[in-house]
């Protein structure tokens, strides 16, 4: 990003492959009574047929003359296949020279008054038509709280979920279903942007010998196996006499046992996440690869959790286990999540895992997740971000992650620091918040073009 632009407000930022599209930039521009011009480059669009064994290519620019009204710059152009583009805008070297502070200054003028001779560097993306007119939507399908093992109320994990940039959160507590449901009820009179899922977080057993996100189910899962042990335990039997061509080493009775659980979520209108298999739990991995590889080939899950936790070590695992199943043509949708226990201490990581979701209009988050438009991120200690999914998904996603996730997570700030004042009984923060959500959607319709 050139840092010099920030100063400058650039909409829309995201086009659509083909179409004309107007261009605007307002801000301080020092020269006034110049003619700017706007140089655009994809990033993909060097011509291996044009390179010598020293240079990549000769770039043949075709500078396009710009309508400017003093602070306001406006262009049109038709971005023609899906990438980023970035755009150079600058004015003509003579009206640079012409400048008083040229003259004061010297060649280093530019320097001095934060205006480079060279123009400012602009980032868009232009999408193709199936990927056009989606909003990217970050979020947590997989988080806990003191109804179960977290730390915190229902309420209060919404709403430092919205101040933490979240678009979208799945309340996932161990055998409960309800807090879900509680977090629901706390914020059913406000008209927010921000979706919170119903969900739990499915056992067999205590720690059972699989944890499966229900992400969405109208009613628990849980409330069977605990209410209807025996008739489960049957129904899981006969499941398993039909189960065959079993791997070596591979436990049939726990397929039975996934296959009983994919099933009673699906009956329930949830999407069924596959979580952490590579959590150390009584210095064993939970689930053996063997097995994570069955539960894939079966079609046992919606969606991998292919980022889960804090672990480094997990990650990788889970992530090198994503790549080995695409390499063996097994097509899984990801996500991303945080398994977070807390979310108002210091050093809690719940902000540090999440999914995007790349969702049309009045279509369900979950639905875009399984129709493989996701991406699952992690930001590490030392600030680094890793976006795992289909590479298509991931350039795009890093565009965002420089150049929308930003200034929407600082917008969403306010709305959630509001959203506990009223879940905590202050009334009027309601209109504190209505008001930041109108704020958040107009910047997120100027930035995509709606």
């Amino acid at each position: 990003m050139d840092n010099k632009t920030l100063r400058f407000k650039m909409w829309p930022r995201v086009f659509e492959c083909g179409k004309k599209s107007t261009i605007h930039i307002k801000g301080n521009f020092i020269v006034k009574d110049a003619p700017y011009y706007a140089i655009i480059r994809g990033l993909e669009e060097w011509d291996e047929l044009k390179t010598d064994p020293l240079h990549l290519k000769t770039f043949e620019d075709k500078p396009i003359k710009c309508d400017f009204n003093g602070d306001t710059l406006t262009f049109d152009y038709t971005f023609e296949t899906e990438q980023e583009y970035r755009i150079k805008i600058y004015c003509e070297k003579d009206a640079l020279d012409a400048h008083p502070l040229y003259k004061h200054f010297g060649a280093s003028w530019s320097w001095k008054i934060n205006e480079p001779t060279n123009g400012y560097t602009f980032s868009v993306y232009a999408l193709a038509s199936d990927m056009w007119g989606t909003i990217p939507l970050r979020g947590d399908l997989h988080i806990h709280t003191d109804r179960s093992d977290g730390d915190e109320t229902p309420s209060v994990v919404a709403g430092n979920y919205r101040s933490a940039g979240f678009d979208f959160i799945s309340i996932t507590d161990h055998h409960v279903y309800e807090s879900s449901l509680e977090a629901i009820d706390a914020y059913k009179d406000i008209e927010t942007n921000f979706k919170i899922l119903p969900g739990e977080e499915v056992h067999n057993k205590y720690l059972g010998y699989f944890h499966i996100v229900n992400a969405g189910g109208k009613y628990s899962v849980n409330d069977i196996l605990l209410n209807k042990q025996e008739q489960v335990i049957k129904e899981v039997a006969e499941i398993e006499k039909t189960i065959t061509d079993v791997p070596e080493n591979v436990n049939k009775s726990l397929i039975a046992w996934c296959k009983w659980i994919y099933d009673a979520i699906k009956k329930s209108g949830g999407t069924v996440i596959f979580p952490h298999p590579y959590w150390n739990v009584m210095m064993v991995n939970h689930v053996p690869t063997k097995l994570c590889m069955e539960i894939f080939k079966r079609g046992l899950c919606d969606a991998f959790e292919v980022i889960g936790g804090c672990d480094n070590i997990q990650n990788n695992l889970q992530i090198s286990l994503y790549n080995e199943a695409r390499a063996n043509g097994i097509k899984l949708p990801v996500v991303g999540s945080s398994d977070a226990h807390q979310s108002s201490f210091p050093n809690a990581h719940f902000d540090k895992n999440w999914t995007i979701a790349f969702v049309k209009e009045n279509e369900d988050i979950l639905d875009a997740i399984k129709n493989f438009r996701s991406v699952g991120a992690i930001e590490y200690a030392h600030g680094d971000i890793n976006i795992t999914g289909p590479h298509r998904l991931v350039q795009y996603a890093w565009f965002l992650t420089e150049h929308y996730f930003p200034t929407h997570k600082k917008l969403c700030y306010a709305s959630g620091y509001a959203m506990k004042e009223y879940a905590d009984g202050q009334i009027d923060a309601k209109q504190d918040i209505e008001r930041t959500e109108q704020k958040i959607k107009k910047y997120t319709n100027e930035f995509f073009g709606m």
